[in-house]
């Protein structure tokens, strides 16, 4: 997620700045940021007590 946001999360902050003020700019960028952390970290699949050793 770090990798593939930064630049996307530096052009909003970049954007937002403008006309919302460096704080209100970031606080908007790391709203976003947390908030798509969370959601992923709660929509992903559990791997505890499943079998992982199979073959494709």
């Amino acid at each position: 997620m770090v990798r593939g946001l930064v630049p996307v999360m530096l052009l909003a902050f970049d954007g937002l700045k403008v006309n919302n003020g460096v704080i209100a700019a970031a606080a908007i960028v790391g709203f976003f940021a947390f908030a798509l952390g969370i959601y992923s970290t709660l929509t992903i699949e559990e791997t505890h007590d499943k079998d992982l050793d199979f073959n494709e």
